[in-house]
C-alpha cells in the first residue's frame, strides 16, 4: 500500500486554505509570472495605529508591499513574534511597505494588550471577513502582497527576514513560502463546515517539502516518509527510523471536526502508518548524538528573571531568543537544526533568558554560537536515545505469491 492514497472520510468540496506553522517552505511563482495570483478582496473596517480609519479595498494598498499579519491576543505564538515584527517595521520606515496585524478580536481587547504589548505596525480588529477572504483557520500566519496586488507568497513570521521583503520590494516573489499552490495561489483545502473527517496520505513530488497544521488540521506536501511521521508522532525527525528506508514523497490532508480537535492525533497516525504499512515499536538504540556540555572558564548562562510560569519562545532561521528556557527545552528546539537527537550533560537546572543567532545558511556555526554565545559545547557521540522504530508489515500472503 505504500505510496498509494489512504483515505478515510469525504471531502464534499475545496476552498482555499492558508498555511499555519511552517517549518519547511515550498516554492511559489514569481509575481511577474503568467500564474502569478492577485491578492483576495481585502476590506478592513476599523484600523489602529494607521493613517486611515478603515481600508476600503486591497486596492489602496497598491504601490507598497504590504505584510499581512492574522493573529490574536490569546495565541502564545503570535505574541512571541510581535518583537520580531516590529524589527521589521523600524526597518522599513521610509519604505513603500505597509505591516498590517489582523485579528478578529474587539477593540476593547486589543486595545487593552497594546498597554503591555506595543505593537509598531497598523492593527485592524473586528476583521473576521479578512481571515474567511484570505481562508486563514489558525495563526500566525503571514501573507506578502506586492506592490501590484498580487500574492508574494506566505509564511510564518519567524522566517521573514528582512532580505525576503527586499526582494519582494524588487519585485521578486517571497525567496521561501509555504502555503502556495504551483500556480502562486493560495493552497487549497476542504473549508470549515465541509468535512466531518478526512485523513489522506497520497504519492507526493520531489521537491522541497511544506506543511501547515491547526488545532483541527495537518497538510503536507512533498514530506519524506521521516517527516510525516515525526509531525504524526510529535517527535523530530532524528528520532524516527524506518526499516527498511523508504524513498518516496507522500502528501498529507487530515481534518478533525471542531470540537474534536483530540481526536487529531490518533487520526494522523493510524493515517500514517496504514498508508505506510508500517508498525512502530518503540526502542532504545545508540545512534550519532550531539552532546551539550559546559565550556569551562565560560561564565554560565543568564537564570531568567521572569516571573514562574512566564515562558517566551521564538526561532527562525539562524536565531533563538528565550526568556524562561530550561536546557532541555532548548536541547529539544535544536534537534530540527542539528537533524539528530541533543542530549543535555550539562548539569544546568535552572530557567534561562538568551538569545542565540548563527548562520543558518552555513550548520557548522551553531556549534560556535553555543560556545561563544551560551557557554555551551556540543560534541558528536553515541548515546542510547528512545526512538521511534517503524518496520515494514509483511504482506498478504496473496500479495506474496503474486511477486
Amino acid at each position: 500500500m505504500t505510496g498509494k492514497g489512504y483515505t478515510a472520510g469525504m471531502a464534499l468540496r475545496k476552498v482555499p486554505l492558508t498555511a499555519l506553522l511552517a517549518v519547511f517552505f515550498s516554492s511559489c511563482s514569481k509575481p511577474g509570472d503568467k500564474g502569478a495570483a492577485p491578492a483576495p478582496e481585502l476590506k478592513l473596517d476599523t484600523l489602529l495605529q494607521a493613517p486611515v480609519a478603515k481600508l476600503e479595498a486591497a486596492s489602496a494598498l497598491k504601490g507598497k508591499v504590504a505584510v499581512l499579519e492574522f493573529w490574536a491576543t490569546w495565541c502564545d505564538p503570535c505574541v512571541e513574534e510581535i518583537p520580531h515584527l516590529n524589527s521589521l517595521v523600524d526597518k522599513f520606515s521610509g519604505k513603500p511597505v505597509v505591516f498590517i496585524s489582523i485579528t478578529d478580536e474587539t477593540k476593547d481587547k486589543v486595545e487593552a494588550f497594546l498597554k503591555d504589548h506595543p505593537m509598531k505596525g497598523w492593527v485592524a480588529v473586528d476583521a473576521k471577513p479578512a481571515f474567511d477572504s484570505f481562508g486563514v483557520h489558525g495563526r500566525p500566519h503571514t501573507v506578502i502582497i506586492d506592490s501590484r496586488g498580487r500574492l508574494a507568497g506566505t509564511t510564518y513570521p519567524a522566517f521573514l527576514r528582512p532580505e525576503d521583503l527586499d526582494g519582494v520590494l524588487a519585485g521578486k516573489p517571497l525567496a521561501r513560502s509555504e502555503g502556495m499552490d504551483d500556480d502562486g495561489g493560495i493552497m487549497e483545502t476542504a473549508g470549515e463546515g465541509d468535512v466531518l473527517f478526512k485523513a489522506v496520505v497520497s504519492a507526493g513530488k520531489e521537491g522541497k517539502m511544506s506543511f501547515s497544521s491547526s488545532e483541527d488540521s495537518f497538510r503536507g506536501r512533498g514530506l519524506t516518509a521521516e517527516v510525516l511521521l515525526a509531525n504524526a508522532y510529535g517527535v523530530n525527525e532524528g528520532r524516527v527510523t524506518i526499516e527498511p528506508p523508504l524513498k518516496g514523497r507522500y502528501d498529507v490532508d487530515v481534518r478533525v471536526p471542531r470540537g474534536q480537535e483530540a481526536k487529531l492525533s490518533s487520526a494522523f497516525r493510524d493515517a500514517a502508518v496504514s498508508a505506510l504499512s508500517l508498525s512502530l515499536a518503540r526502542e532504545k538504540k545508540s545512534v550519532d548524538v550531539a552532546v551539550f556540555s559546559k565550556v569551562a572558564g565560560k561564565a554560565p548562562l543568564k537564570e531568567s528573571a521572569a516571573r514562574p510560569g512566564k515562558r517566551v519562545f521564538s526561532t527562525g532561521p539562524g536565531r533563538i531568543t528565550a526568556t524562561s528556557m530550561s536546557l532541555a527545552e532548548l536541547c529539544d528546539a535544536l534537534e530540527q537544526w542539528l537533524g539528530r537527537p541533543v542530549v543535555d550533560e550539562t548539569g544546568l537546572k535552572e530557567r534561562y533568558d538568551f538569545e542565540l543567532t548563527w548562520d543558518a545558511a552555513k550548520p557548522d556555526s551553531l556549534a560556535a554560537a553555543l560556545e561563544t554565545q551560551l557557554g555551551l559545547k556540543s560534541s558528536q557521540a553515541k548515546r542510547p536515545v528512545a526512538m521511534l522504530v517503524f518496520k515494514a508489515l509483511p504482506l498478504p500472503a496473496e500479495a506474496e505469491e503474486a511477486k
